[in-house]
């Protein structure tokens, strides 16, 4: 059943509709507009909503030192499974450390110094002098733990043709294999024939 209204937010008069079966049977705004005009300020879920002016239970609080003593106490010596080796955020795998500490250890940093000076600091691929510089392993460091030092194996390469090689950054799984069952390297990776030259 239709009838004629007038608006509470505008105060224009509208045509409505009632409907009985709804909490409220007849409209009071004209438009949705007007309705959410009205509307502006007020909560709608304000008992889930944080309250103004609440003051949370442990806001200041701070634990004594000896209260933070035993906290450390009981929680020594007890294994954390779901943070530990793979599971582990910072997990690179299993000899993460030692690839680390061989590629900041005295001859590993001679190696790269020995490499670029070979290659009188000119990147192998363009050709660029200087710069960002970048000892490539010609082999990949991770699958050759034997020629991880020789210098037959390095290359100098600028940063920008080093991403561009297929051995920059983790090995997919297919070049990794190829490489481990001895391939034709030259197919593989031609840019490789470029470092061994």
């Amino acid at each position: 059943m239709r009838f004629e209204g007038i608006c509470e937010s505008c105060k224009k008069s509208f045509v409505g509709v009632e409907r009985p079966e709804r909490k409220y049977k007849r409209q009071m705004y004209c438009s949705s507009s007007c309705y959410y005009k009205t509307r502006k300020g007020v909560r709608i879920a304000s008992g889930t909503e944080f309250k103004k002016g609440l003051v949370p239970w442990n806001k200041g609080k701070v634990h004594s030192i000896e209260t933070r003593r035993k906290i450390s106490l009981a929680h020594k010596g007890k294994p954390k499974p779901w943070l530990r080796g793979e599971n582990s955020p910072l997990w690179k795998g299993e000899s993460t450390k030692a690839k680390r500490d061989l590629r900041l250890s005295p001859e590993g940093r001679r190696w790269r110094m020995e490499v670029l000076a070979r290659d009188d600091f000119r990147c192998r691929i363009c050709g660029k002098r200087g710069g960002a510089l970048h000892a490539d392993h010609i082999m990949p460091f991770a699958l050759f733990p034997e020629l991880r030092l020789d210098l037959k194996n390095g290359r100098t390469l600028c940063v920008k043709c080093h991403r561009g090689t297929s051995t920059y950054g983790k090995l997919s799984k297919e070049v990794a294999q190829k490489l481990l069952n001895n391939t034709s390297i030259g197919d593989l990776i031609p840019e490789v024939v470029v470092g061994l030259v």
